[in-house]
């Protein structure tokens, strides 16, 4: 937006600077690539980060307009979005659909490297907390592992199989496979749902048996099975399921 250049009239109430004095501090700029400068990122809104991130509109389209049409479909269905999908949006294109998709890889990268090196993971609620922010926004099922030490404290994480939007294909030896390595006691299994219904399946639920059979075979205890959908998880441990 512009600002206005004439100079205000002068009323009772308008301050007025004494000789010497430092000058008035001028308003804050009301643009989002300004107010990011000056309040900081914290203080503006989805739709404001959005069009500093696409830099531009289109014909016809202005860019404050194509970042709110992007921001009310929310961050997880947006961060879920193919790319191809998403560059056939109006006033996007594939440049800035690139944009978009490194801007939540790079969040996502940000929070692996947050918290402990080691983090103590005894708990569903712990582990779900730290699976959430790495896997809850794949457009796809990810299956993956956390190796565990004997005080449940994480030894290692490796994502074993990637599959589409309603399944991904894996198996117990696939799974161990990647595990062995890290000399894990336990393991945590894990894997999202994108629909974001975190309810187990019944191929997950016949997965996890054998992968409890499996682990007790190789003396490696299989203490969870973790679902993510969207904010909330799922536990096999939970719902007594192991």
């Amino acid at each position: 937006m512009f600002q206005s250049t004439e100079t205000p009239a002068v009323t009772p109430e308008t301050p007025l600077s004494s000789p010497g004095a430092p000058p008035l501090s001028p308003p804050p700029p009301d643009g989002p690539r300004e107010r990011l400068a000056s309040l900081g990122a914290s203080a503006l809104a989805n739709a404001e980060l959005l069009a500093v991130l696409l830099g531009s509109g289109s014909a016809g389209r202005s860019v404050f307009d194509v970042a709110r049409e992007l921001s009310t479909q929310g961050l997880l269905t947006l961060a879920q979005t193919p790319v191809a999908a998403l560059s056939r949006r109006p006033g996007l294109g594939l440049a800035k659909a690139l944009r978009i998709l490194a801007a939540f890889e790079l969040g996502r990268r940000l929070h692996c490297e947050e918290g402990p090196a080691r983090p103590r993971l005894d708990s569903p609620e712990l582990v779900a907390g730290y699976l959430s922010p790495r896997h809850a926004s794949h457009a796809g099922e990810v299956f993956g592992i956390l190796a565990l030490d004997s005080k449940h404290r994480l030894l290692g994480e490796q994502i074993v199989a990637t599959g589409g939007r309603h399944a991904v294909a894996v198996t117990p030896a696939d799974v161990f496979q990647a595990a062995l390595p890290y000399r894990p006691r336990s393991v945590v299994a894990f894997h999202n749902h994108p629909s974001g219904d975190p309810h187990p399946s019944e191929e997950d639920k016949a997965l996890t048996y054998r992968l409890a059979r499996s682990g007790e075979v190789l003396g490696i205890a299989l203490v969870d099975h973790i679902v993510i959908g969207g904010r909330s998880f799922a536990s096999f441990k939970q719902l007594g399921l192991l």
